[in-house]
């Protein structure tokens, strides 16, 4: 049986393409051209990583890669912070620049770090019951009451709910 053939690239070439994977949300194209990886190289690592999962020697190497890069992503952004700061009060900039890159930023950010970068809601809406019905429910819980009254005391009296009885006038 043959060896398997070891790859051209290194643990840490491919540790960088499983992070732009993940923070370009599994888009191979731009992974080939961010890690200059060839794009058939990037489409078959991700086929097989998706079947066969990650090399634990892989993992290991990838934690330090995210590490660095977030903790470059975290002062790239702080710096676009300050200039931001800086060129609105001199009136250099525009706003949408620098803020653009700042929410580009903690996105890729968030990514690496396995956090969300949206938010789904689910709304459920739910029909009130109708006037009529209300009072219904008003009055059969009242007769229930007064036949559980009675069975408990053996006789009929005024229950223990006066607010029941004057529904029921």
């Amino acid at each position: 049986m043959a060896e398997p053939r070891k790859s051209r690239f290194s643990e840490a070439q491919q540790a960088d393409v499983m992070l732009s994977l993940q923070v370009s949300q599994g888009n191979v194209k731009r992974t080939a051209r961010e890690t200059a990886i060839p794009e058939s190289t990037v489409r078959r690592w991700k086929k097989k990583w998706d079947a066969e999962g990650i090399p634990p020697a892989l993992l290991e190497v990838s934690k330090t890669v995210v590490g660095d890069f977030t903790v470059r992503a975290k002062q790239l952004r702080q710096s676009a912070v300050d200039r931001l700061a800086g060129a609105l009060d001199a009136g250099e900039v525009k706003p949408a620049q620098l803020i653009t890159v700042i929410g580009v930023l903690t996105d890729k950010i968030n990514l690496a770090e396995g956090f969300a970068t949206s938010r789904q809601e689910h709304v459920q809406q739910v029909a009130l019951p109708s006037p009529e019905e209300t009072a219904k429910f008003v009055e059969d819980t009242y007769t229930a009451l007064e036949e559980r009254q009675a069975t408990i005391d053996g006789t009929a009296r005024e229950p223990a709910v006066p607010a029941l009885a004057k529904l029921k006038e």
